[in-house]
């Protein structure tokens, strides 16, 4: 790569990181990676756990809000190889929410779909945008699009909902989720009216943590275990549960390898 292609690379990192935190001058940009970049200092990747933290990720990530409506998004430490790993997931959930019929009449959509359509129509994305398309043929009476239109990739979506949980544990909790902790996920349209009334019932009165990013496009509810602090339980919503609902559990995988035994 030459000189000049590295430049304008490192260019738009640095206008992209500065951008996420607001407009406020060239000179406060440049003032603030800075403080970003000490900020990482001794911090550990929230996701691998092992790696030194180098950079900031979105939790979710920047792709799935609206352009306006990115200042108070969360961010979590990670390193370069983990930020990068999850680029393409972090694309795909984008147009899962933007193609999603309910989503795109929440007031903070924004330009989401519009950005989806673009990045679908690129040449190197045609193979996902011949799945996409298809999932436009939502039924009569208005199936999510979740529910229905994506069979096959749900364990896909759960899986980024897992790793999503890993950031917002160490936002939330200000410390890394342990490694021999996983992370069991349960899309809500999955859940039969008795288990939803159960985790409903659970929840009643537990005081959770409650909070909002993308002026109120993603929320998430959490509470930990009091006799073991990193047992913990999430409800997550995207665009007020209209095109995502997800329910989660830190739990150590000891505890799931015994129950498989049981099972």
């Amino acid at each position: 790569m030459g000189l000049t292609r590295r430049r304008a690379v490192w260019e738009n990192m640095r206008i992209g990181s500065a951008s996420a935190l607001g407009d406020e001058g060239h000179a406060s940009r440049k003032g603030q990676e800075f403080d970003l970049d000490k900020n990482l200092m001794d911090k550990q990747c929230v996701y691998c756990v092992n790696a030194k933290a180098e950079t900031w990720d979105h939790v979710p990530p920047r792709g799935i809000f609206a352009t306006d409506n990115r200042g108070d998004l969360i961010r979590v430490p990670a390193c370069f190889n983990c930020n990068n790993e999850f680029s393409k997931d972090d694309e795909w959930m984008m147009h899962v929410l933007a193609k999603s019929p309910d989503s795109r009449q929440h007031p903070q959509i924004g330009d989401v779909p519009e950005r989806s359509t673009k990045s679908l129509m690129r040449p190197k994305h045609q193979k996902m945008s011949q799945q996409f398309t298809a999932s436009e043929l939502w039924d009569p009476i208005g199936k999510k699009i979740i529910g229905m239109k994506i069979i096959g990739e749900k364990a896909r979506v759960k899986s980024i909902l897992s790793r999503y949980v890993r950031g917002l544990f160490y936002h939330n909790y200000h410390r890394v989720l342990p490694v021999r902790y996983t992370v069991y996920c349960r899309l809500w349209d999955d859940l039969y009216d008795w288990q939803k009334r159960r985790v409903n019932q659970k929840l009643v009165g537990i005081t959770m943590n409650h909070v909002r990013s993308g002026r109120g496009a993603f929320e998430y509810k959490t509470t930990s275990a009091s006799d073991s602090p990193d047992a913990s339980i999430w409800r997550m919503r995207f665009y007020q549960g209209s095109s995502l609902e997800a329910i989660a559990w830190t739990v150590p995988q000891e505890r799931l390898d015994a129950l498989a035994t049981a099972e």
